[in-house]
């Protein structure tokens, strides 16, 4: 499960209801958690214009949104 946060990592990373959501998670045997944050908007722009999909934040594989 990739929980997106819709702001970027400085400010999605310290938001305490998505830590403790993914603490939670992840004390699941049967739930993986991992994060996704927005880019900043020129990355965004530049993402979009080459077709680079968003990544989760510990795993190198890109996300299906």
């Amino acid at each position: 499960m990739v929980s997106h946060f819709p702001d970027i990592y400085d400010i999605g990373q310290t938001n305490l209801g998505l830590a403790m959501l993914y603490h939670i998670l992840n004390q699941e045997e049967d739930i993986l958690a991992e994060r996704s944050f927005a880019p900043w908007v020129d990355m965004e722009a530049e993402m979009r214009k080459n077709a680079i999909p968003l990544f989760r934040l510990k795993q190198e594989s890109a996300q299906r949104i």
